[in-house]
């Protein structure tokens, strides 16, 4: 028994045959996860209805929230209150206005250890020359000097060099990288920084043609004067003031949150509670104040774009079916391990070692449409075996059970079950009738497991024959027979298996 094999035909066959059930449970899988589905989409569009709110309700809602924090506080907590939200949003704006610097700023974003830096130098001769002890001549390079770096640093040149660069910024951050200055008595000193030498040299590039396009004016205005290129050098250096700028940026902002958090810092509850409705209506109110002309009628929620819940899914019901379907599946295979019945004729052989006679159809199939499904997947795994009907079937076994009877010269045969089932003890009776005449003595009965009376009557009969069920004789009762059999020295003729 501990042995025992379980044939995966047979219980794919079972399984088929099931198929009523696993429709049922297919069914009943589809219904429930639809009903799944059409409840997880009421939900969320429970959850897009409600979080949808208009600028009415929104503001309805503040405006009680702070009426109703402030009937908590006197005049004086009320106005410290107030005090504290307008020195909240000023550090806000502040902290806002840094915090967007720091982060287009190109300056603010290069390595202060290693910055991309170029250097052009033009040196500037206007041919003064001093006559002692009277100065009749002006020198004028300190005047062309500070003309051109007014030239070179103005918006319109920052804004040629956004589009030279193709870059996504405001052109005073551009500003921050370019550096003009007076070197020496005559060299006009132009400094630029970037994210890379490509960059630097671009920008050194706009600025020669504003230096170029410049000089002839400045000339008409202060005279004629000599302009060349004295250097040109790249290099990248570490900058020590970048650095101190950097860190004082980021103080900056560490102190503003600081400062922002310790507005509240000195309030009772109910003063922090006021304090936070206040700031959030008054919050609301001047992002109201910056949206466009226009814009509210593009951002109002539109009811009618909620989605409604789904009362049927497709992707639920076919999910419920397949998990209705698996869950049938599995409870019929784990009825079938677990069941003690007997769960094919050929284990009467295999499993007991005890000839079997033949078998014979006692299910009832039926014969319309559902029964002609059962009978044609029987066929499928019924092979290319020969057909018989059960009234051959019935002359074979008995033919069997008389040679046996005969050969072994039994005078007497009994033929007992282990099973209790009604179909078992007709074919007993038909088994009988068929061989009265032809053995001397037959007679059957009971199960001798369970009726004293049968056990009599085989102890006594030259041999036995065995007519057991599918899904309804135990194995433990079969084996506790056979024992009995062995016992009493009754010789086992062979079985019948009833299916």
């Amino acid at each position: 028994m501990e042995e025992m094999t379980i044939s995966v035909k047979d219980l794919l066959l079972r399984i088929l045959l099931k198929w009523r059930m696993i429709l049922v449970w297919m069914l009943i899988g589809a219904v429930v996860l639809d009903g799944v589905g059409y409840v997880r989409s009421a939900r969320a569009v429970k959850l897009a209805q409600e979080a949808i709110k208009t600028p009415e309700d929104d503001e309805e809602q503040m405006l009680l929230a702070v009426s109703q924090a402030e009937e908590k506080l006197s005049t004086r907590e009320v106005s410290e209150v107030q005090t504290a939200v307008g020195t909240y949003l000023s550090y806000q704006k502040e902290y806002q206005d840094t915090l967007a610097y720091n982060t287009n700023s190109i300056k603010m974003q290069l390595d202060p250890n290693k910055v991309p830096t170029m250097m052009l130098q033009y040196y500037i001769d206007n041919h003064y020359q001093a006559v002692y002890p009277v100065i009749e001549a002006k020198d004028t390079t300190s005047d062309i000097i500070s003309s051109f770096s007014s030239k070179i640093t103005n918006m319109a040149v920052c804004e040629r060099i956004v589009e030279e660069l193709q870059w996504d910024v405001d052109g005073a951050y551009v500003r921050e990288l370019v550096g003009v200055g007076q070197w020496a008595d005559a060299i006009l000193s132009i400094c630029v920084i970037g994210q890379d030498q490509e960059t630097c040299e671009k920008m050194i590039a706009v600025i020669e043609q504003v230096v170029e396009s410049e000089t002839p004016g400045l000339k008409t205005l202060y005279g004629d004067f000599d302009i060349k290129e004295l250097h040109r050098q790249y290099y990248e250096e570490a900058d020590t003031s970048l650095l101190a700028a950097q860190q004082a940026q980021v103080a900056g902002l560490n102190n503003i949150r600081s400062a922002m958090n310790n507005v509240i810092s000195n309030m009772t509850e109910d003063q922090k509670t006021y304090y936070a409705a206040l700031l959030d209506k008054e919050t609301a109110g001047a992002d109201t104040d910056e949206e466009e002309p226009g814009s509210e009628e593009e951002i109002r929620p539109d009811h009618s774009t909620i989605p409604q819940a789904q009362v049927i899914s497709v992707k639920y019901i076919l999910l419920g079916a397949f998990v209705g379907a698996f869950l049938a599946c599995c409870w019929i295979a784990f009825r079938y391990l677990i069941a003690g019945a007997l769960r094919v004729k050929d284990d009467m052989e295999e499993v007991f070692g005890t000839p079997l006679l033949g078998s014979l159809t006692v299910s009832d199939v039926g014969q319309r449409f559902l029964g002609q499904i059962d009978r044609f997947i029987v066929s499928l795994f019924a092979g290319g075996r020969p057909k018989f009907s059960e009234e051959e079937r019935i002359e074979m076994i008995c033919a069997g059970i008389r040679i046996a009877a005969q050969k072994a010269d039994m005078q007497s045969v009994y033929v007992t079950s282990a099973c209790h089932d009604e179909k078992s003890g007709q074919i007993r009776e038909l088994l009988c009738d068929k061989l009265q005449g032809e053995v001397k003595t037959i007679g059957h009965g009971k199960s001798v497991v369970y009726d004293p009376e049968s056990l009599e009557r085989m102890v006594s009969a030259d041999g036995v024959v065995l007519v057991e069920m599918v899904d309804a004789s135990l194995y433990a009762d079969m084996q506790k027979e056979l024992e009995l059999c062995k016992m009493y020295k009754v010789p086992v003729i062979g079985s019948v298996v009833l299916e």
